[in-house]
């Protein structure tokens, strides 16, 4: 069970290339199984990882990184973007990476946060231009919208009642993606799995992603991440 997680390669079987014993590894096969403390694995299910991240960096990867890494790379929104369930790890990936593509970011935050004064603060330092919550009245929202500009992409992470109102924000379901496996009650849009995207992709394009997210780390426009910032 478990994506998430780092390992250290200590033997290699015969014809193995793409690592050497000592590498620090990934899983990129979903579902690989990391609550374990060894394991013989395939070595086209793991990637090695840059000597630059650290081990709670790499660790994470799987679970927000990845997810906003993709999404930028693919959708290439333009100007600003409004995510909701901005508060969980692939809602802050996404904040620090647009904000490194210099795209504005209104977030939505589950109602009901215990803290939602620290989220807040949270979320406006990692780059973020606008935070409130599912509570927050549209129509205010719509108001200070307006000061943003045009919205390129809405990402609806905690479906709840705001994904259709961020679809009408953007224009519609065309300009919408729902994060597969983390929405719930509101499929609007086209559809983000980074399962079926790691299934399909090759060793060369996980890598190419491993790479540009150690690079934002190690230039500070990505910080480890933590549930509710």
């Amino acid at each position: 069970v478990g994506s998430s997680g780092v390992a250290l390669v200590k033997k290699l079987g015969a014809g193995v290339k793409n690592l050497k014993e000592g590498d620090r590894v990934i899983p990129t096969k979903p579902g690989l199984g990391t609550w374990r403390e060894e394991g013989v694995l395939a070595s086209s299910d793991v990637a090695a990882i840059p000597e630059s991240l650290k081990l709670e960096q790499a660790a994470t990867l799987w679970s927000g990184p990845f997810t906003a890494h993709r999404i930028l790379t693919d959708y290439k929104p333009q100007n600003a973007i409004i995510i909701n369930g901005a508060e969980t790890a692939a809602g802050q990936s996404l904040v620090q990476m647009a904000s490194a593509k210099n795209l504005k970011s209104v977030c939505i935050v589950s109602a009901g946060l215990p803290s939602f004064a620290p989220v807040v603060e949270g979320l406006k330092y990692l780059g973020a231009e606008i935070v409130v919550d599912e509570d927050f009245p549209t129509a205010s929202l719509e108001a200070l919208i307006q000061d943003i500009g045009k919205i390129g992409l809405a990402v609806n992470i905690s479906g709840a009642k705001s994904g259709k109102f961020m679809a009408k924000v953007v224009g519609g379901e065309k300009s919408t993606v729902t994060v597969e496996g983390q929405a719930t009650g509101s499929n609007l849009g086209s559809a983000f799995s980074l399962v079926d995207w790691m299934r399909k992709a090759s060793a060369a394009e996980k890598a190419k992603m491993i790479e540009d997210i150690a690079e934002m780390h190690v230039s500070g426009e990505l910080i480890t991440l933590s549930r509710t910032v």
